[in-house]
């Protein structure tokens, strides 16, 4: 959904509202595609064009692409049940180039219990770096 701000720019303008009508089916399109795909999928695709009975979609990997191409048969009945008349489906991929860095992973840590082991096993290791790098291991929070 489009923030009412951002809509009215779009519709004021004359030739961005004509854009703005021209791309609503594939707006609708998109809608109806990210309802059909499994989440993993919804992030990593997404409609790309539609020429003549032919859906084009793009994926930003090839696992993703591989995946949908074995999704096609189901999707193209899913989207005749809506109304759309597709004969086919072109999978492509397309990577999207990251704008923000990819997130942090969380910190590890061990429990108790790992703690204790580690800790078992350093006091029966000789005096050595494995056994200073365990320890050090141990004291991890």
């Amino acid at each position: 959904m489009i923030p009412r701000r951002m809509q009215r720019i779009v519709t004021d303008d004359p030739a961005l509202a004509a854009l703005w009508d021209r791309t609503k089916p594939l707006r609708e399109l998109q809608k109806h595609y990210a309802a059909c795909v499994p989440p993993y999928l919804r992030t990593a695709s997404r409609v790309g064009s539609v020429a003549g009975d032919e859906l084009k979609l793009f994926a930003d990997s090839g696992a993703a692409a591989t995946r949908l191409r074995l999704l096609a048969p189901g999707l193209l009945a899913e989207f005749r049940s809506k109304g759309w008349q597709f004969s086919a489906i072109r999978v492509a991929v397309q990577v999207r180039s990251r704008t923000e860095p990819a997130p942090k992973s969380p910190r590890k840590s061990l429990d108790t219990q790992g703690k204790q082991s580690l800790q078992r096993l350093a006091d029966q290791l000789p005096e050595s770096p494995l056994q200073a790098a365990i320890r050090r291991l141990a004291k991890l929070k």
